[in-house]
C-alpha cells in the first residue's frame, strides 16, 4: 500500500470497525441462541422456561395472519393474554411479566391491523391499553422460525437483570496497531458468558403464531 499516513490510519480504523462488527454480531448470536460448543445459553433456549400451546381459532389454524383462515383480532388478543396469564397463574402472581417480543412480521401485523372491521383501534393498541401486566411489545427478528417445527415464536418475560441478563464481562476492546512486515495488525477482544437466567419461570415461549 502506497499512501499517506492519514490514509494508513483510515485503513486501520476500518479494520478495527470490521473486527468490532464481527465480534458484536457473534455476541448477538450467542445472546439469542447460545453456543452449543461452549455450553452457553441464549434467550431462545433457556432451560425450564414456561411454554404455552397456541390453540386453533374458529377457522382451524393457530397462525395469526397467514393461511386460508387467519385468526381474528379478538383471537389474537386471546393468544397474547393467555401467554401472559400462564406466567401469572402458574407462579401464583410471584412473577408478573412486563415485556412481550414478537417476530417482526407479527408485530407489524398487530400494529397496523384494526381489532375488528370498522374499528380505529389496532390489535396492539387494544392489548396495551387493557393488559394489566405488559407495558412493552417489541419486534425481534430472531423469533421468526425460532419455535418448534420450525414455527414463529412469541416470548413473554420480566425485563429485569435480577431475572435474566446477557453477561458481558469484557466489552469490545482494541489495541494499538502493530506492524508485522508490510501488514498492520490490530489485536482486539471481547467476552460473553451468554444469558444467565435466575428465574426461568419468569419466561414463557409460545410457538405457532
Amino acid at each position: 500500500f502506497d499512501g499517506t499516513l492519514d490514509q494508513l490510519r483510515q485503513v486501520d480504523a476500518r479494520k478495527a470497525d470490521a473486527a468490532r462488527q464481527a465480534i458484536e454480531d457473534k455476541i448477538d448470536s450467542i445472546g439469542a441462541s447460545g453456543d452449543a460448543a461452549t455450553g452457553l445459553v441464549g434467550l431462545l433456549n433457556i432451560a425450564n422456561a414456561q411454554t404455552y400451546t397456541i390453540t386453533a381459532g374458529a377457522g382451524g389454524q393457530t397462525t395469526w395472519n397467514t393461511g386460508a383462515t387467519p385468526k381474528t383480532g379478538l383471537e389474537v388478543i386471546k393468544d397474547m393474554n393467555s401467554a401472559v396469564h400462564t406466567i401469572v397463574t402458574t407462579t401464583k402472581e410471584a412473577e408478573k411479566p412486563d415485556t412481550m417480543l414478537l417476530p417482526v412480521d407479527k408485530y407489524a401485523y398487530i400494529a397496523s391491523t384494526p381489532l375488528q372491521a370498522g374499528s380505529d383501534t389496532t390489535i396492539l393498541q387494544f392489548f396495551l391499553r387493557n393488559s394489566p401486566y405488559i407495558t412493552s411489545v417489541e419486534p425481534w427478528d430472531k423469533l421468526t422460525g425460532a419455535g418448534a417445527g420450525p414455527t414463529n415464536r412469541m416470548m413473554v418475560y420480566r425485563r429485569d437483570p435480577d431475572a435474566l441478563q446477557l453477561v458481558i464481562p469484557q466489552e469490545f476492546e482494541s489495541f494499538p496497531p502493530e506492524q508485522e512486515g508490510l501488514n498492520s495488525v490490530i489485536a482486539c477482544h471481547a467476552r460473553t458468558a451468554g444469558v444467565q437466567c435466575y428465574y426461568p419461570m419468569s419466561i414463557l415461549y409460545a410457538d405457532g403464531i
